[in-house]
């Protein structure tokens, strides 16, 4: 096979381990601290950057650290035309709220205000489950030599779609600079 071939073939595979994401849509609710005691970590305190979901989403308790990425997209009353900053938020749940729809995140006051106006209380959001894809890579190529990618995300070691794609195209240009040598 060659060179060239390689090349190609090892490319698809990356593409295809690459994972889609998917937003789901809802409305996100502020909750007033304490945010301690909690459903999943009891009084072990998880931060500022935190959010509850429904109890049916909690899945007796194996959503417990879920981190979900989330957009603000606009307010509920439609009239308020700023309600959203345009940034977003990666949160870590930690526990059911029993009042709320399944669509509806509850969300601590300092991430909802990270998203969002905190005077308006809720919004219309986007979210997205994120974990963590790949830590490192290695590459071997012909048994001619070998590549370590390391791959992180700003946010606390885990990776999103975006994380992802600019890993792997961070890793074919390496392959592809190898590659040039080897031909050369």
């Amino acid at each position: 096979m060659g060179v060239v071939t390689k090349a190609l073939v090892l490319i698809s595979m990356m593409v295809c381990l690459t994972s889609l994401a998917y937003a789901l849509s809802g409305q996100a609710i502020v909750a007033n601290p304490p945010y301690v005691p909690s459903t999943c970590y009891g009084s072990t305190n998880q931060g500022v950057m935190i959010a509850k979901e429904h109890i049916s989403m909690l899945a007796n308790g194996k959503a417990c650290g879920r981190r979900y990425r989330v957009r603000c997209l606009s307010g509920t009353n439609k009239a308020i035309r700023d309600a959203c900053t345009g940034k977003t938020v990666d949160v870590k749940v930690i526990g059911s709220c029993e009042k709320c729809n399944q669509n509806e995140l509850v969300l601590s006051q300092e991430a909802f205000a990270k998203i969002a106006r905190l005077a308006l209380g809720r919004v219309n959001i986007n979210y997205e489950q994120y974990d963590l894809m790949i830590q490192n890579m290695d590459i071997k190529i012909a048994n001619k030599g070998a590549y370590r990618v390391m791959c992180f995300s700003k946010a606390k070691g885990h990776m999103n779609k975006g994380d992802m794609i600019g890993c792997v195209i961070v890793l074919v240009i390496k392959v592809i600079k190898w590659l040039h040598l080897v031909i050369v």
